[in-house]
């Protein structure tokens, strides 16, 4: 919820839905949020889960676009380094809204006789930024201090944010969610009370549905996706190998595609209403399309004049300086570990941290250096989104063409531990399509020289040669990459590029064991969805219930060779078999299960496949066992018995031993058919320790299952 109400999502889009067309635009971005944001979210959580080493090295799965890592890299540092003006810019309207007073002193054309007296003229809030803290630095150097103050202060709290890895940027997170919560409440309530006709308002009165059919719409849509999910910065796939390592990939898309939609599509509408009609003074070639929502704002509360609208709409300043904190903890979170993690890097974590932080300041006032902001539109309009959208596509075409849909359906099926429905196959095929037929037609169609002016010629000249370098390079370094790959040819070690590399695979050892698992029996199309579940507690709880169901229905059904039962009262029955009593331990254990009408059931030592397949199909249970059976699990329970007297009690210790030792043992204590069932190939699910429960059966198919139990302080079952 927190990365939900970034300032992608609480100040870009609504800027871009009231320059783009208003209602029409964000019907179109909730649309391609749904059908391209979900899908592509979903992919990079499963992705980064299996990786877990951040975004640059999840390309050790095909190897040759590893240069996909370093372009989003560049974009995020990019980013992270004109975010930060928004922020600071906030925080200087903040100051001097609340110091007041309104209109500006700086921005006030003069003063006029009225009919009520006196009353100061201001410019527009364009005019008014223009003539301040956006202009010429090196002429006034007054507002530039005052800005460089303000991102001194910005970049100092995101070196607090990032200075404890994952535990500071968590905390960062948490608690920057409750001012931005309140603010947006704020925002809501405020909107509410002013009673605003909607449909009078240009944002829906003014929609042009016919918009619907230009490319301008979906070409800005679908890059605006990019800026309020943050998807394809590479943050949820490093997220994904740290605090989402455990989490189901689907639902958290799901649920975080819905609260994004949600928060956003609120802000456009209540951005809408407060600033109500300033929209329609648009004036085209004078614009700075990147602030033109604090303009509105600004020509919003000049127009009411008032002192109690000057304190709600404090809350919208407070709310862009929360989520652009948000923002940028998420930012430098991913771009921190991208760098540190690489490998040749022998820096500590933390001069890691204050180089990043220290160079994002200079660089961010370098930006001020060129007035009107225009180096912050050389950045946002041209490279960074147009950036992240190549590189999405190359990225989904990579993993579905060249890592496989075969490999991805059975990575996924192991991480999400049920079937993949080829929807999402089809989604991930058609996605790079669609992004890469709406680029083009927006190349095609569109004037992309600027937005509400033509800017300069080396302005979008080096905009566009930027985008145009960043795609070659991808490609060089995939040649690059492909010649240090093993092979005798330049063919074989293209091939070899395009492959997965040997190490990759999900870091954790026990998670990689489980996925090493998992490949290798999918290879016969068997499904073992257990492997992704081992040792959590989920998964011992359903193998417990469900082998004490079983347990009992073969109680109940008196099935022969399912248990031993020691209870001094019970009867001979051809459905038991009875054993002497223990002589080093009371005859009714204390952690015993109670089946069959009281019987104390605390010693299991086999349960054929045939009992088993009997309770399945509710046959008639087999026959009594022969004698020789009996005798052989008498004779080996009073061997254990004796062994445990002298032996120390070892939790690693089973009844059999390994190799031809194992085999005659087995033979010899469960002799025709039954010893044949069980040295079968093992296919069960697995095996575990469960303490102090039992008897258990766990169901294995077409063979037998041998349970030991140990007695001594500490008891065990070992199945």
């Amino acid at each position: 919820m927190s990365m939900a109400m970034g300032l992608g999502n609480m100040y870009r889009l609504p800027q871009m839905a009231l320059i783009h067309g208003g209602l029409p635009f964000l019907v179109v971005y909730a649309v391609l949020t749904v059908i391209l944001g979900l899908p592509l979210l979903f992919l990079e959580l499963g992705v980064g889960q299996m990786a877990q080493e951040g975004f640059i090295k999840s390309w050790r799965a095909v190897p040759f676009f590893k240069g996909i890592g370093y372009v989003k890299l560049l974009a995020g540092c990019f980013l992270s380094l004109y975010y930060p003006l928004y922020v600071s810019l906030a925080i200087i309207y903040l100051v001097w809204v609340l110091k007041g007073p309104v209109p500006f002193t700086d921005c006030a054309n003069g003063v006029v006789i009225t009919s009520v007296g006196y009353s100061a003229t201001a410019k527009n809030g364009q005019e008014c930024l223009r003539s301040t803290f956006l202009k010429r630095p090196l002429g006034d150097p007054y507002y530039f201090g005052i800005f460089a103050a303000a991102l001194f202060l910005i970049w100092l709290t995101i070196t607090l944010m990032s200075i404890k890895r994952t535990r500071s940027y968590v905390k960062s997170l948490i608690i920057l969610f409750f001012p931005v919560l309140a603010c947006y409440t704020a925002m809501t309530t405020k909107s509410i009370l002013m009673n605003v006709n909607i449909s009078t308002l240009p944002f829906f009165k003014g929609a042009d549905w016919s918009l619907l059919g230009k490319a301008e719409i979906w070409y800005f849509a679908s890059i605006q996706i990019f800026f309020s999910t943050c998807i394809g910065f590479g943050s949820f796939v490093t997220n994904a190998g740290t605090i989402y390592n455990k989490v189901n990939p689907f639902w958290t898309a799901f649920g975080y595609i819905t609260v994004n939609l949600i928060f956003g599509s609120g802000s456009v509408i209540i951005m809408t209403i407060l600033t109500g009609n300033v929209n329609d003074t648009i004036t085209s070639g004078s614009e700075v399309a990147e602030v033109h929502l604090f303009a509105s704002i600004y020509d919003a509360i000049v127009l009411k004049n008032d002192d109690e609208f000057i304190a709600w709409m404090s809350a919208v300043y407070l709310l862009f300086i929360s989520s652009g904190l948000i923002s940028m903890a998420t930012l430098s979170y991913s771009l921190l570990k991208a760098i540190y993690s690489h490998d040749g890097l022998r820096l500590k974590r933390w001069h890691v941290a204050l180089l990043f932080n220290f160079s994002g300041f200079i660089l961010s006032c370098l930006l001020l250096l060129r007035y009107d902001f225009d180096l912050v539109h050389l950045l946002d309009h041209y490279v960074v989104g147009n950036l992240i959208l190549i590189t999405v596509v190359i990225e989904v075409i990579a993993f579905v063409a060249f890592y496989g849909t075969g490999r991805l359906q059975s990575d996924f099926e192991f991480i999400l531990g049920r079937l993949l429905s080829k929807f999402w196959l089809c989604l991930w095929w058609l996605t790079p399509l669609f992004l890469t037929g709406v680029f083009v037609w927006g190349l095609a169609t569109l004037s992309l020289e600027g937005i509400f002016k033509v800017d300069p010629v080396w302005l979008y000249a080096v905009g566009w040669a930027l985008v145009l370098t960043a795609f070659i390079f991808i490609f060089a370094i995939g040649v690059f990459v492909s010649r240090k790959q093993d092979g005798y040819t330049l063919l074989d070690k293209l091939k070899a590029s395009l492959e997965p590399s040997h190490n990759w695979g999900p870091k954790d050892p026990m998670l990689r064991h489980n996925w090493v698992q998992w490949n290798t029996k999918s290879l016969s199309g068997e499904r073992d969805f257990t492997l992704k579940r081992r040792g959590t507690k989920d998964y011992t709880k359903t193998i417990k219930k469900r082998a004490k169901k079983e347990a009992s229905e073969l109680s109940a059904m008196s099935v022969h060779g399912a248990y031993v039962q020691t209870d001094t009262h019970s009867t001979n029955s051809p459905s038991t078999i009875s054993r002497p009593k223990s002589s080093h331990r009371n005859n009714t254990p204390r952690n015993s299960t109670h089946l069959n009408n009281g019987g104390n059931y605390d010693q299991l030592y086999y349960i054929s496949s045939e009992a088993l397949g009997n309770i399945k199909h509710h046959n008639k249970p087999p026959a009594e066992p022969e004698a020789s059976l009996v005798d052989s699990l008498e004779k080996n329970n009073a061997n254990e018995q004796e062994n445990h007297k002298t032996k120390p009690t070892n939790r690693n210790t089973y009844p059999f031993t390994t190799g031809q030792e194992t085999t005659d043992n087995i033979r010899h204590t469960f002799p025709g058919k039954i010893a044949d069932k069980y040295l079968e190939d093992e296919t069960s699910e697995g095996y575990g320790t469960f303490r102090n429960k039992g008897p258990y059966v766990i169901e294995g198919g077409d063979i037998g299952h041998v349970c030991y139990r140990k007695y001594g302080v500490d008891e065990v079952t070992e199945l």
